[in-house]
């Protein structure tokens, strides 16, 4: 709900004197288990994340317009200055409206406009001479114009013959056909007193008040009007319109202003917390942005809807209030701060503190299901379809000016350019404030290269055997490639890299990769070095890191072989004395199938890198040690690198404890550390010492399996939990100890495999977890954890049981 984690992205609407100060104003259903919408690869014609120079304000802009190759940004600033410029210099005085040129970005010098206002939305005529301003002011070229005004389009000189008599309040949207100018705000009278309640219309000839006169019953924040002239949207935090039923969109009648009743869109945002932030008419469809901070609404998104039924035709659940969309070539862009898009397949997780997306791309057709909400928002899945993201996420950070901790607030472009208006500061890491294009190749030069977390980019090296070593890292992203290939270079043979691999990666989703390279020569030191590279040739070369071989192979448990002999994906013997990385055993001494073998776990630590597991505690296999964890949240243990939740699999873990407080086991989650708002796949033991296996089913109910007897007993037990597409099985000692066959897929997201606590409980309309602990984390001793892509027979796992060391018979 418009941000439950930072200061809300409300709808600001800002009353602003000469002093500018601020102040606040007041589907089709999918189909029963349908494919979550995957993130794709930037389309052909998708503008690239390269931030071209661009003239900047010393405020914020509200809103843009364009007019051939001319934009028209208007909002709440006094100076401009070149692209470039650090704030105070260069400035050229721009009092709330400017207009500069979107193929260079330069200030259109001889366009200019003062205003003792501000200004919060802008509309052209469709012959594009006139340029037509709402807000907060009272006086244009000091002129008196009560907050409805127009200007010429080549000059910025007001037009005399439109002379409105304008609002007794804010005006905060405005749509223009041929002969009407329709004005939505905040208001309750005309200048001259006539009563209009938030929305009025006068001739665009002249100026003249019209009759026209919805009467909405509170706010509008947004109009356009459909291509043929006959209707106008509205949109806002109004509850009616005439009397009747409008929940925050009206589609009303432009000559008799009636109220359409059958256009009533699924999107429900209305009231003091909720609202329509901006609706655009492209085509027969009307593009919408939502917010809502209380329980007025149920869409923090974007939605696509017909001018003529109201049957939605995709909205974008993401989290994190939407101010503008834009539809270009296919793709529709939009500006807000969207920080968990856990509901869509493979978007973003929710993680503490926040980090948000202000930009972002989705394709124009639904392309799949919606997750179900795990958070406490408004429940889509089943009401409405999704788009695709699209892997185009240039950065921006938050501007000050208007308070509100936002970015971007207004998107326009063309065929060729995309537009931002907002109060951003820097744009991808540099100064760019409140004004930013982007364009189409080769009009950018897409100059946007993968991206390093943290900065590191060097391998791993951990020898395997006397002539086998495991290279492994963390993969890079980029702002406009969805996938990056790498190479690894031994001793500077660039020519001929040992091993080559392509990847999917966003900031959010950077999967483990690595190989194990072979023929090694015991006693020798080797050289290192990745190199990432986007498919527009921009390359990043990482630090090289050496290793010396050893001369003596590691010493292996049976057990060990077993695992890997049985296709261990993930194995983590929990064989560390301390630290904070466990290292992953899986991929043996045979080079690594992709993503085997190289998803080292990372323990959670605290600022000064400690954690609450105990190591080097007796294990359940001779020759080896095992961990003990508490009911800490540094008592955890993390896969370092993504992936998407599986179908088939098998999980298995040894435990130890006595505690009758149970708690999470393992399991799968969306974030790595923190509380997980998807989590399932995952093994608890409740606090009669059952072991209980959960998944969440692909229609987003619980389901779970539980073991008759109790383990809890302070001796060791291997607890094995299976799904394919034989259903749910849970084994204990080798033991069949329960199963269901009702469910051979659970919901698809990105995430973890994690061992310790996690969130048992859920939130508003999700279904329950049963048999829930007094502990989030199992309190006891963990060893052997290991993760199969596969589900074992139970001939397998027998035979690992009786691989167990002495202290677990």
């Amino acid at each position: 709900m418009g941000d439950r984690h930072v200061r809300r992205g409300r709808l600001i609407a800002v009353l602003t004197a000469a002093a500018l100060g601020l102040g606040l104003l007041v589907a089709p259903v999918a189909p029963a288990g349908a494919a979550p919408a995957p993130i794709v690869p930037v389309p052909a014609g998708t503008v690239t994340a390269d931030a071209l120079p661009t003239v900047q304000v010393d405020g914020v802009v509200w809103s843009q317009v364009v007019v051939g190759n001319t934009v028209y940004a208007g909002g709440s600033f006094l100076k401009a200055r070149p692209a470039g410029a650090p704030p105070g210099t260069d400035e050229t005085p721009r009092t709330h409206l400017l207009a500069y040129d979107l193929t260079t970005g330069e200030l259109r010098p001889g366009f200019a406009t003062t205003l003792n206002g501000q200004v919060l939305s802008v509309a052209a005529s469709p012959d594009g001479s006139r340029i037509y301003l709402v807000g907060d002011f009272t006086t244009v070229n000091g002129q008196a114009r009560r907050r409805v005004a127009a200007v010429d389009a080549t000059t910025g000189a007001l037009v005399t013959a439109f002379r409105p008599v304008g609002v007794n309040s804010q005006a905060r949207a405005v749509a223009v056909t041929a002969g009407t100018v329709y004005v939505g705000g905040g208001f309750a009278a005309l200048g001259n007193g006539m009563p209009r309640n938030n929305l009025a219309a006068f001739r665009a000839s002249d100026g003249a008040a019209l009759v026209w006169n919805p009467d909405a019953d509170y706010t509008v924040w947004a109009l356009t009007v459909s291509e043929d002239g006959q209707w106008v949207f509205a949109g806002g935090s109004f509850q009616k319109v005439g009397g009747q039923a409008a929940y925050g969109l009206a589609k009303i009648g432009a000559g008799k202003a009636t109220l359409d009743p059958t256009w009533r869109p699924a999107v429900r945002n209305a009231g003091v917390d909720a609202g329509i932030s901006s609706l655009r008419v492209q085509g027969d469809f009307v593009y919408g942005t939502a917010w809502h901070f209380g329980p007025g609404g149920n869409l923090e998104g974007t939605f696509k809807v017909p001018v003529t039924t109201s049957t939605l035709e995709w909205v974008t659940a993401c989290h994190g209030d939407n101010y503008s969309a834009f539809m270009a070539n296919g793709v529709v862009y939009t500006a807000g701060h969207s920080h968990y898009c856990g509901t869509h397949g493979g978007g973003m997780p929710q993680t503490s503190p926040s980090r948000f997306q202000h930009a972002m791309a989705w394709t124009d057709t639904a392309q799949g299901d919606i997750l179900t909400d795990a958070v406490g928002y408004g429940e889509w899945r089943g009401k409405a379809l999704a788009p695709s993201m699209v892997g185009w996420t240039p950065t921006m950070t938050a501007g000050t000016y208007t308070g509100q901790s936002q970015a971007g607030w207004s998107i326009v472009g063309n065929d060729d350019y995309i537009a931002f208006g907002g109060e951003f500061p820097t744009v991808n890491g540099v100064g760019q404030q409140g004004l930013v294009r982007f364009a189409r190749k080769p009009l950018a030069p897409a100059k946007q290269g993968p991206q390093i977390p943290g900065g590191v980019f060097t391998p791993r090296l951990e020898p395997t055997s006397t002539t086998t070593l495991r290279v492994s890292w963390t993969a890079a992203h980029d702002r406009d490639d969805l996938t990056l290939d790498y190479r690894v270079v031994r001793d500077g043979a660039y020519g001929s890299p040992r091993y080559t691999t392509t990847a999917l990666s966003r900031w959010w989703n950077l999967p483990s990769l690595g190989f194990v390279d072979t023929g090694l020569t015991p006693g020798q030191t080797y050289r290192y070095q990745l190199v990432a590279r986007d498919a527009d040739g921009n390359t990043v070369y990482g630090a090289s890191a050496s290793v010396t071989m050893p001369t003596q192979d590691p010493v292996e448990t049976a057990y060990a072989g077993a695992v890997r002999a049985a296709g261990a994906q993930l194995y983590w013997p929990l064989n560390e004395t301390s630290g904070v990385l466990v290292s992953d055993r899986a991929a043996g001494t045979t080079p690594a199938a992709e993503g085997v073998g190289v998803n080292d776990g990372r323990v959670h630590a605290d600022s000064s890198g400690t954690s609450r597991i105990l190591w080097g505690r007796p294990g359940a296999i001779d020759g080896d040690t095992a961990a003990r964890l508490s009911d800490s949240t540094y008592s955890r243990v993390y896969a370092s690198g993504t992936t998407t939740a599986p179908d088939r699999f098998t999980v298995q873990v040894w435990v130890q404890t006595g505690t009758t407080r149970g708690g999470r086991i393992l399991g799968f989650g969306d974030v790595q550390a923190g509380g997980s708002a998807h989590v399932d796949r995952h093994l608890w033991m409740d606090d009669a010492g059952r072991i209980n296996f959960g998944v969440r089913a692909t229609d987003g109910s619980t389901r779970v399996v539980t073991s008759g007897s109790r383990f809890n007993d302070s001796r060791w037990h291997l607890l094995t939990a299976t799904m394919s597409s034989a259903g749910m099985r849970l084994y204990v000692d080798g033991s069949f100890v329960a199963q269901r066959t009702d469910t051979t897929a659970g919901e698809a997201y990105l995430g973890y495999w994690r061992l310790g606590g996690d969130v048992l409980t859920v939130a508003r309309g999700a279904a329950p977890w049963p048999n829930q602990p007094t502990s989030r984390g199992f309190v006891g001793s963990v060893d052997e954890f290991a993760v199969y892509p596969t589900a074992l027979s139970q001939t397998q796992i027998k035979a690992l049981y009786a691989l167990r060391g002495a202290g677990a018979r």
